[in-house]
């Protein structure tokens, strides 16, 4: 007898599943259900057409091939193929080829070389499996954040992944420490195995195959910035003979980055955007009129601005702590300005002072910026910055040039 609650049980597992299955097809097959590719039936034999997946609890049981969009459908089993090849890159490959327990299945190929690793996701987890130059077969199980049936004890099955890696890769100990902290994800564990790979071969030639990562990633963050900028006053205006104090300032703002993984993922672009406020102060004094009287002047520039910088940069090696280069555009604007040019007219028997407000002529400019800093890795989701930095902006009649030296310091994640 089957009661409510068994029932209400079963139909919120198969929702589960078709939730899942509907998911990873979307995932491999894009807005239809076939894609162009190649079946693999042996080591000689192909068939070119469309692909189509055939999922069971979220494993590839199967899948059709069809000549074209009209053909008719074939279906192949895992006990009847190797494996197939889409022409987005990624491969599939019978479970029979790698071990009894996946025989029934078709795993996803993520790295083929000096070392293998496949993959599969079920309804409570996602499992990698690891075949090592010796021809052992690890496999790593990692439970989905979402929808699992039991939770196992996190840190114990993180710990269980990391010392299975630390086995398969004993030969690489310049791996040990990255391995210590790594995330069970396709992409941390496809290129996991490429750098093994080159540690032991010292050449990416013998890559059969590696999983394509994504044309980019992103990644979003904050920071605060410490700067001193230094005004040059212009021959011209207001401000000519004026000697500027540098003017020292605190500053807040976030950013968003992307790499370029397809390319190398130590290059990367951001835009970041601050917001500080800034006071400098001027000082001037002449003779006017015969030296009986001088003429005293005193610049309070106080201004709230915006600052924004599109740069690119290079990140060197794959240690936790590494240090980077970047350059750029810059560019500031004023969002408010309250500044004032104190007069003073002194001679033996008078004092005549007067405050005009001072409007700068433009409220924004724009230069290049160029710098160094470290990044040191706390995890694969975050990693700590800290950079310095110089900046030359643009000048008019009043202000000649803007040079700005900046250290910062922020979190990425």
């Amino acid at each position: 007898m089957i009661t409510n609650k068994t029932a209400s049980f079963r139909r919120c597992r198969l929702f589960t599943a078709l939730i899942i299955s509907f998911s990873s097809l979307l995932t491999l097959s894009g807005q239809s259900g076939f894609r162009s590719g190649t079946i693999i039936i042996n080591d000689t034999t192909t068939m070119k057409g469309e692909i189509s997946p055939v999922f069971t609890d979220g494993i590839i049981t199967s899948c059709f091939c069809r000549a074209g969009s009209t053909g008719e459908s074939l279906t192949f089993a895992p006990g009847d193929i190797q494996g197939w090849h889409l022409e987005s890159g990624r491969q599939f490959i019978s479970g029979s080829y790698i071990s009894p327990e996946t025989s029934e299945m078709f795993l996803e190929i993520l790295f083929d070389g000096i070392s293998d690793l496949f993959y599969y996701n079920d309804l409570s987890a996602e499992h990698y499996l690891i075949r090592d130059r010796n021809g052992r077969l690890f496999t790593l199980k990692s439970y989905s954040k979402k929808g699992k049936l039991s939770i196992p004890d996190e840190e114990t099955d993180l710990s269980g992944i990391r010392a299975v890696l630390r086995i398969c890769m004993a030969d690489a100990p310049a791996l040990a420490e990255r391995i210590n902290m790594i995330e069970p994800e396709r992409e941390i564990l496809t290129d996991l195995m490429h750098d093994y790979h080159v540690l032991i071969t010292r050449s990416e030639s013998d890559i059969a195959y590696e999983l394509p990562p994504p044309r980019t990633e992103w990644g979003t963050g904050l920071f605060i910035r410490y700067s001193i900028d230094m005004l040059n006053a212009g021959e011209e205006g207001d401000l000519s003979g004026i000697s500027i104090d540098p003017a020292y300032f605190p500053g807040i703002g976030l950013f968003v980055t992307t790499s370029f993984p397809r390319i190398t993922r130590s290059l990367w672009a951001t835009l970041n955007l601050s917001l500080a406020e800034r006071y400098e102060y001027g000082f001037n004094a002449y003779d006017e009129a015969g030296p009986s009287l001088t003429l005293y002047e005193e610049l309070h520039l106080h201004q709230l601005f915006l600052s924004g910088e599109v740069l690119l940069g290079y990140t060197v090696g794959t240690r936790r702590l590494r240090p980077l280069f970047f350059t750029g555009l810059s560019g500031q604007y004023v969002i408010s300005d309250d500044s004032r040019i104190d007069y003073d007219l002194a001679g033996d028997d008078v004092i005549i002072s007067e405050s005009l407000p001072y409007n700068p002529d433009e409220n924004i400019r724009f230069g290049f910026t160029l710098g160094t800093g470290i990044e040191y890795q706390l995890s694969p989701v975050f990693s700590l910055f800290m950079n310095a930095g110089y900046t030359r902006l643009s000048g008019d009649d009043e202000i000649s040039s803007i040079d700005s030296f900046a250290v910062t310091a922020g979190i990425k994640f």
